[in-house]
């Protein structure tokens, strides 16, 4: 559904397989009613650049200390995939200082969690274990 969605903003076509994938998964856990806004919703002209958007070539560029934090259940980009691809590219642009963590039990925002679905925001407690340690020590090693 995701998916669809992401090419539907991309593309403006395949609303019908959208409201098909609806039909099918209304009565699945990870399903809410606010989820796919309707056709002609403001939100798919921003999602559509932002979905059309490739980091690569820009990432193949930079030189400058980067830490990038992935979550496992990252369901917007998946965080194991994205992470291979970025290291790949810093790595070509020659980038001798970049971080790349991948937090398995993270979502988007890695927030601890067990799905990475956004029904399960409301229960989810806090970020995930070593986030706050990851981006204290990560800052200061770079500023003594």
């Amino acid at each position: 559904l995701a998916r669809l969605t992401h090419d539907y903003a991309r593309t403006g076509c395949g609303w019908e397989r959208i409201e098909a994938a609806v039909r099918e998964s209304r009565d699945k856990e990870w399903f809410f009613p606010d989820m796919v806004p309707p056709k002609d919703h403001w939100s798919y002209g921003l999602w559509g650049l932002v979905f059309g958007y490739d980091p690569l070539p820009a990432l193949g560029k930079v030189r400058c200390p980067v830490l990038a934090l992935f979550g496992g259940h990252d369901l917007s980009g998946p965080g194991p995939k994205n992470r291979e691809s970025w290291e790949a590219a810093l790595k070509a642009a020659g980038n001798r200082d970049c971080t790349l963590k991948l937090f398995p039990e993270g979502n988007h925002v890695l927030l601890e969690s067990s799905l990475g679905t956004l029904r399960e925001l409301p229960r989810l407690k806090g970020f995930v274990p070593g986030y706050a340690r990851t981006l204290r020590e990560w800052g200061l090693d770079r500023v003594k």
